[in-house]
């Protein structure tokens, strides 16, 4: 998302009232949040929002659909995702809203973009000042679930937690001098 810049205090305060619209949307700790949208400043903003409320975020490629998708959101009981509107002609409400008969657990399906008559409105879970205080999550809880790609069989599904993601990116800092 090379057209948008966002200072960090514009960056917590969307965090800040995203986390609170997810926990009004009834998003709890423990629950996992899909997230299937292009390279935008959105994907790390839903993470960061999820892992403030205790909730497990599980980035999808966004060229996965009918095949990948229920398999994916059945196995993890993903209970909500963010999709956008439309990307590259295709409608992810209406995919989502044509897969709800097999995903039981999954209760809401909120879109980036124009509305839809298949999605609750992203936008409106940031209309919140999210100054409600959250409990502290435990750094070695399951924070994010990461696919694999998926080439030989359906993709499959790794728990890591706020801890294994900084262990991953720790080389990748120190590679670029990345200091407090």
């Amino acid at each position: 998302d090379l057209q948008r810049q966002i200072p960090y205090s514009e960056l917590l305060r969307v965090v800040k009232a995203l986390s609170q619209g997810l926990s009004d949307a009834g998003i709890r700790a423990g629950d996992v949040i899909a997230v299937q949208l292009p390279n935008c400043a959105e994907q790390p903003i839903v993470h960061l929002a999820a892992n403030r409320i205790g909730a497990i975020a599980m980035p999808i490629h966004d060229a996965w659909y009918e095949a990948e998708l229920p398999h994916l959101l059945g196995a993890s009981h993903a209970v909500a995702a963010i999709v956008p509107t439309r990307y590259k002609d295709v409608d992810y409400p209406g995919i989502y809203a044509s897969l709800r008969g097999q995903l039981p657990h999954l209760k809401q399906v909120f879109a980036i973009g124009q509305v839809s008559a298949h999605a609750d409105s992203y936008d409106a879970l940031l209309a919140h000042d999210g100054d409600s205080p959250f409990p502290s999550v435990d750094p070695d809880a399951l924070a994010a679930l990461m696919l694999s790609s998926g080439t030989t069989s359906m993709p499959k599904i790794s728990g890591f937690s706020s801890n294994n993601v900084l262990a991953l990116l720790a080389p990748f800092w120190r590679r670029i001098r990345l200091t407090s």
